[in-house]
């Protein structure tokens, strides 16, 4: 009898690895494939969904031209997704300079802050996933939080709003 694949930390470190070495972008019967042989077709599912979702969210219009969704309307999935877009997509571009700051990662970082307030607003939960993506990151490339510590600062009624215990 054959052990069918199942989702498990190492299956999805496999799964990974797999879809790095494909390389670009995948359709999405491909990505099934790959992914169901690695962590089970359930949960392959459950990840083209939430990628698609992800995908959806164009982060550089978010994060540059300040063109930030109402927040309002999303489900907490939704939000999450958005979310998690703006923050790789800032990961992205705060690693290309080493961390170092200028004026477009600046406005990119004010964005991120205007976003994270609304965000506050109504999927308060939501908040801590992104900035704490962003402070591991940080701190295991430079080994400071400087980026996190500026949005909190730029966002100084978020921070107060998520230490409240309610």
């Amino acid at each position: 009898m054959e052990s069918q694949a199942w989702s498990s930390p190492r299956s999805w470190t496999y799964a990974s690895h797999t879809l790095d070495a494909c390389g670009g972008e995948l359709d999405k019967k491909t990505l099934f494939v790959i992914l169901s042989g690695h962590v089970g077709s359930d949960a392959a599912t459950k990840f083209i969904e939430y990628h698609q979702l992800f995908a959806k969210w164009d982060a550089h219009r978010i994060l540059l031209e300040g063109n930030i969704p109402d927040t309002e309307q999303l489900n907490k999935i939704q939000a999450y997704a958005l979310l998690s877009a703006c923050v790789a997509y800032l990961l992205r571009r705060l690693r290309a300079v080493n961390f170092q700051t200028n004026p477009e990662l600046d406005q990119a970082l004010s964005a991120l802050a205007a976003l994270i307030m609304a965000m506050s607003k109504c999927h308060r939960e939501i908040v801590p996933l992104g900035l704490k993506t962003l402070l591991l990151a940080e701190n295991q490339t430079t080994g400071s939080t400087t980026m996190v510590r500026r949005l909190l600062t730029e966002a100084d009624a978020v921070a107060a709003e998520l230490l409240t215990v309610t």
